[in-house]
């Protein structure tokens, strides 16, 4: 009897101490709480998160203005459909106070971002606690349908509604991004039917955006979409049955706006190249490039039925790497695909068969509007098909705030309406690079392509054949590391009759006739200031070309020439990170660039006929030497064996004869400005809204960004104080032309001052 009332006492205390830490987390001393969204994410191993919100209610914590006192909050992440609080994959980490929820409800929100440092398919959760970690409620998500409960801890932890995280292997960062709108966006109609088996996909709505190239290859793309109408009763929500067999992606040139064919605004102009990408089934991870995964990712409320729009992450690694031209405007469309016979609409009672929509941005003014194309249903007042911007409506009875539509199927007349005069409208996509992390311009000297000529930098591997001069260019150090270089060059003689251009590029020469460069020495020199020539050789590296990610940039006409040829120039970009250390200099240092071309010994200039070129040349740019900031370009002679100024480069009939020259080159780097700790970020307007809650809307511009802004805030200038805004964190890179807007909801203060800092 004695043992039996000890273990019933030992079975009290279990369930005292040890039940609040349990699967559901009830009975703990916190009321509710949640996972508030993304509903799921993506990363890649080593790199954090999107930001992930949770939130949590408890009477005489939360319900008052500011944080609540004693509230701890972490979020975690583990193996997926595992319990968090007993399974040893877990790591957490603290959430910071983002705010309260507004006047509608009485909650705290938080947020924070885990750095998973493995690949795989894992769920995650967040925890609070007020009695300083002794007891834990274990939050999964939110019911999209409803801003308080239902949902989270309130019916217990259920791993099958954890949010879900998808990392990547290493190697993949984003260069480009446009996040989805999780509160107020719409999707729009993007789709192709396929009339008969075996037949070619018909488009019937095409959505397209367009971004600014930074020169590096994209090598994946992540985009978010939905199905208008689709919803069901419990979240998170999984596809409909009728989703897409994969998604066409293509990839136009831009015509600007003021062009004669494009007056109002700017638009997709020639087709260069599109890819169609299976999609697999729904939350399957990809084995291989061209496999189109689908996760989910938030739900949208809306005001007509069925209530909800639910969001969905997609993401590819493309079989074979975009490359870009640097500083260049492209667009990208992105159709879903449907299976021969499927038809969306309405087919018979209690039957939908969705369409698929592209999801609206949360980004405004970047670049140009997003446009669609409309053939079928051309809006009135427009004649014929073609494509169509789009911007967001202004609500009149919603004055100061900008509200999107909250209709599920959207009518495109609506947002190509010639008199809107909203904020403009993106589309949610990713652009990834195998060329990590961020980088940013350090010294810039594009190519001539007007007058631009190549000069003569080249040998082989045992200088049997070489041109009889190297080049080089000096620059001046700001201090930070090289990380990347860019140059421009063209082959001597080399396919001059014909004409080359974006949507008819000229490869360069032939790799089994030994005519392509093996690779690329690359050397780097200290500058003798008696002569403004290289001096000293400090370092030199040999580039493979794999690793020069050379493409064609453009063609120069050489009219001067008799008879007139073009000249088909290259663009090649090296990542040093992947295949040496980064060059290193001094803040203010004078420095020189040599770049030659290396050829296989088998290869034999040939500068007859269009079968053949007589070596590879460096471009010169169109920036001329400045006397007192540069000097002039350098040439090695092989006879001489000294550097000199270049007294033959550039001879009649050239535009330029007899001038000196820069070579067209440019560097970038992963490391933010040493100049000063506050960078010229500008802050162009503040806006302070009417809604309830009242909200500043801050927009800035300023650096393209290697390292992360932040909104800070003083009350007291005399005092030079400033302080982080919770939540307000803007990650690079920075869409161009490098705008960010900063929204601060129910902000209160009478002396309020913002700036932006970047670190």
């Amino acid at each position: 009897m004695r043992a039996h009332i000890c273990l019933t006492l030992i079975a009290l205390l279990l369930a005292t101490f040890i039940l609040p830490l349990s699967a559901n987390g009830v009975g703990g001393p916190v009321d509710w709480a949640a996972v508030q969204w993304p509903f799921s994410t993506t990363t890649i191993v080593g790199v954090a998160t999107a930001d992930i919100y949770g939130r949590v209610y408890h009477p005489g914590i939360t319900d008052s203005p500011g944080q609540g006192l004693d509230m701890d909050a972490e979020l975690g992440f583990g193996a997926d459909g595992t319990d968090p609080w007993s399974h040893p994959s877990w790591t957490w980490v603290p959430a910071v106070y983002n705010g309260d929820l507004g006047a509608q409800t009485s909650d705290d929100e938080y947020v924070a971002t885990v750095t998973p440092q493995a690949p795989g398919v894992y769920d995650y959760a967040y925890r609070f606690t007020i009695d300083v970690g002794t007891t834990w409620v274990y939050a999964d998500l939110r019911d999209p349908a409803h801003p308080t409960p239902p949902g989270g801890s309130a019916d217990g932890y259920d791993y099958a509604t954890a949010g879900d995280l998808v990392v990547l292997e290493d190697g993949l960062c984003p260069k480009w991004i446009q996040p989805p709108d999780c509160e107020y966006g719409v999707d729009l109609p993007s789709y192709a039917l396929t009339p008969e088996p075996g037949g070619e996909p018909v488009s019937r709505f095409i959505v397209g955006d367009d971004w600014l190239c930074d020169g590096r290859p994209i090598t994946a793309i992540r985009w978010w979409g939905s199905y208008p109408g689709w919803a069901s009763d419990i979240p998170p929500d999984a596809p409909p049955d009728g989703r897409p067999i994969g998604f066409r992606l293509s990839w136009y040139t831009d015509i600007p706006q003021g062009d004669p064919q494009a007056p109002e605004y700017s638009r997709p102009g020639h087709l260069l190249t599109n890819v169609f990408v299976s999609l697999l089934p729904y939350m399957v991870a990809a084995q291989a490039a061209g496999d189109v995964t689908e996760f989910y990712e938030c739900p949208v409320p809306k005001m007509v039925e069925p209530g909800i729009e639910h969001e969905y992450e997609y993401f590819v690694e493309l079989p074979e790497p975009w490359n870009e031209k640097r500083g260049r405007v492209y667009w990208l469309t992105i159709e879903a695909i449907f299976a021969p016979g499927y038809v969306p609409g309405e087919q018979g009672p209690g039957e939908l068969f969705p369409e698929w929509g592209w999801k609206t941005s949360t980004e405004t003014d970047i670049i140009d509007d997003a446009v669609v194309w409309l053939e079928v249903e051309a809006p009135v007042g427009f004649a014929g098909a073609g494509w169509f911007e789009m911007i967001w409506p202004v609500y009149p009875w919603m004055p100061g705030l900008f509200y999107p539509p909250l209709a599920t199927t959207l009518n495109y007349q609506e947002l190509v309406n010639a008199e809107n005069q909203g904020p403009s409208l993106n589309m949610a996509f990713e652009l990834l690079t195998d060329i990590c992390p961020r980088r940013t311009e350090k010294w810039e000297q594009p190519p001539d392509m007007v007058t631009g000529t190549d000069m003569w930098s080249w040998t082989d591997l045992e200088d049997a054949h070489r041109s009889p001069f190297l080049r080089a260019d000096d620059f001046i150090s700001d201090g930070r590391r090289i990380t990347d270089i860019h140059w421009w060059g063209s082959y001597s003689n080399w396919m001059v009759e014909v004409e080359g251009s974006e949507t008819n590029p000229i490869a360069p020469p032939g790799i089994n006739m030994f005519m392509r460069p093996v690779g690329f020495n690359l050397s780097w020199h200290t500058n003798d200031a008696s002569q403004c020539l290289p001096g000293a050789e400090l370092t030199n590296i040999f580039v493979g070309i794999e690793f020069c990610h050379e493409m064609f940039y453009g063609d120069v006409f050489q009219a001067w020439e008799e008879p007139p040829i073009y000249e088909h120039e290259y663009q090649y970009y090296v990542d040093l990170l992947a295949v040496a250390e980064p060059w290193y200099e001094k803040a203010g240092g004078h420095y020189w660039l040599n770049i030659e071309a290396v050829f296989d010994p088998q290869f034999v200039p040939d500068t007859q006929g269009e079968g053949g070129h007589g070596g590879w040349g460096w471009k010169i740019s169109e920036i001329p030497p400045q006397e007192g900031m540069d000097c002039p370009a350098a040439v090695y002679h092989r006879a001489g064996g000294v550097w000199i100024h270049d007294p033959i480069g550039l001879q009649p009939p050239h535009p330029k004869a007899g001038q000196f020259y820069n070579l067209a080159f440019e560097l970038t780097t992963d490391e933010i400005s040493t100049h000063s700790p506050t960078l010229p970020i500008v802050i162009t307007n503040l806006v302070v809204t009417s809604g309830m809650p009242p909200a500043r809307v801050i927009k800035s511009v300023g650096t393209s960004g290697t390292g992360t802004q932040y909104l800070q805030l003083s009350t007291n200038l005399l005092t030079n104080v400033w302080t982080d805004i919770p939540g307000q964190v803007k990650v690079s890179p920075f869409p161009p032309p490098i705008t960010n807007t900063w929204t601060v909801i129910g902000a209160t203060e009478s002396n309020a001052f913002y700036r932006i800092m970047e670190k």
